[in-house]
């Protein structure tokens, strides 16, 4: 059996934030266009049949990639229509957005909700109200998502009310 294949899609550096212990403002650069998102597309699915695996991730990532909204759901067609993803396999093969959720939008929940596409919640400097509330209307739309946080002081301070946040929405 063959292993599955990860791929971490950087597609925008772009964010609104500005946190203190991000690398953004080290790293700035263009954000991908839908012509290199559909490439990449290509690229993944070739991959995947080269290495003869049904099992992959792409996992995308930026400053915050729902700024580049039409570059990743130009990667998610791509792979779509060349390798479809089927339902029973999207806990081991599917679509990950590692996200801080400011711009999420029902119409845009449920895009990603039809792809399967997982939300890895990046809340870092929201407050408890703010990140409860997020998941409220992550998880009103569609099935959950997760928390992916930073921990530095203040996070390590309030984790054991995070991991409830967590729990009550499940």
């Amino acid at each position: 059996m063959n292993l599955p294949l990860h791929f971490c899609i950087y597609i925008n550096s772009n964010c609104e934030r500005f946190c203190p212990n991000c690398y953004y403002e080290q790293n700035k650069f263009e954000p991908m266009s839908v012509r290199l998102a559909e490439r990449v597309g290509i690229w993944i699915t070739d991959m995947l049949r080269d290495r003869n695996t049904p099992f992959f991730k792409v996992t995308f990532i930026g400053g915050e990639p729902t700024l580049n909204f039409e570059a990743m759901m130009t990667i998610i067609n791509t792979v779509v229509e060349r390798k479809p993803v089927q339902a029973e396999l999207a806990p081991r093969s599917g679509f990950h957005i590692f996200t801080n959720g400011d711009y999420f939008t029902t119409d845009m929940l449920n895009t990603l909700k039809k792809y399967h596409v997982y939300i890895l919640l990046n809340p870092t400097y929201d407050s408890l109200e703010g990140i409860e509330n997020k998941m409220k209307f992550i998880t009103e739309t569609r099935q959950g998502c997760s928390l992916a946080v930073a921990l530095d002081d203040q996070n390590l301070e309030r984790l054991p009310e995070l991991a409830k946040l967590c729990l009550k929405s499940m």
